[in-house]
């Protein structure tokens, strides 16, 4: 009799200690931040440890740049702005530039081109990261392999040309989405291809006032990672956009440590039957 008692005591204090100690774990588990991509996770110990591992910060990458808008005698010098309050801010962004930019065929006026080269080497000297973007803006995977290697090589040569320095090995296709085919192809090629988890423009034709909003909701949702900008809008929003990171203690780092860290997010592919040859 007195065995039974003490193995129904033993039962009792056992079941009472993984009631207590399921209520402690729950109360101090953290919780899950959203974020976009879960592809690339193999198993569900490796989300939750993922997950629990992303902080409070972002990436800035920037679109379309150098960008200089001209109407008239009204000049806006865009890129310049952002680089402005970057380097005040002692911030390192990803700037995906387009190579017609740094051509002289394209730009209007000297005066614009010649700022398109004091911003390009700006990047540099004040540590910014400079990756491809496309040299016209056309989706990668409208593209040819050939197209694509002219594209790049032109971009390159532009770049080291005015600046004397090598452009990254990170390319981001206008509109983000590529074609299985090419995602191969750039991983052979040694180009590492840039999505985002932020995108700040889901629609076209927004103000500023409109981005930063979009942003800022994304950001309340839980979501960080990398924010996908473009240089024409966002020297209209950037410093309201920093005094939200700041008064939220969310930090902005460069791309190339949140890669250390997470990794890159995967990018979609496009549902379209194309021909990549």
């Amino acid at each position: 009799m007195r065995n039974v008692i003490i193995v129904y005591t033993l039962l009792f204090l056992m079941a009472g200690y993984s009631f207590v100690f399921a209520q402690n774990t729950a109360i101090s588990q953290p919780p899950i931040p959203i974020i976009d991509d879960i592809a690339g996770i193999k198993s569900v110990a490796e989300w939750f440890s993922f997950t629990n591992e992303i902080g409070d910060f972002v990436v800035f990458t920037f679109d379309d740049g150098p960008y200089r808008q001209v109407n008239g005698k009204e000049k806006a010098d865009h890129t310049g702005i952002i680089l402005g309050i970057l380097n005040r801010e002692n911030i390192k962004a990803t700037f995906f530039i387009l190579g017609f930019q740094l051509d002289t065929a394209n730009v209007k006026t000297g005066e614009t081109y010649q700022r398109y080269c004091q911003w390009l080497s700006r990047m540099f000297s004040e540590g910014h990261t400079v990756a491809i973007h496309d040299r016209n803006h056309i989706q990668y995977y409208k593209q040819s392999k050939n197209d694509i290697d002219a594209s790049f090589t032109y971009t390159k040569t532009r770049v080291k040309e005015i600046c004397g320095q090598d452009i990254s090995c990170y390319v981001r296709s206008p509109g983000g989405t590529i074609s299985r085919n090419v995602a191969q192809y750039l991983r052979q090629s040694g180009y590492k291809h840039i999505f985002w988890h932020i995108n700040s423009e889901p629609e076209q034709h927004l103000t500023p006032k409109e981005i930063l909003k979009v942003i800022i909701n994304e950001l309340d949702k839980g979501k960080r990672g990398i924010i996908m900008m473009h240089d024409r809008n966002a020297s209209g929003y950037l410093d309201e956009l920093l005094m939200f990171l700041k008064a939220n203690r969310i930090k902005v780092i460069s791309l190339e440590e949140w890669e250390r860290r997470y990794g890159l997010p995967a990018t979609p592919y496009t549902s379209q039957k194309v021909k990549f040859d």
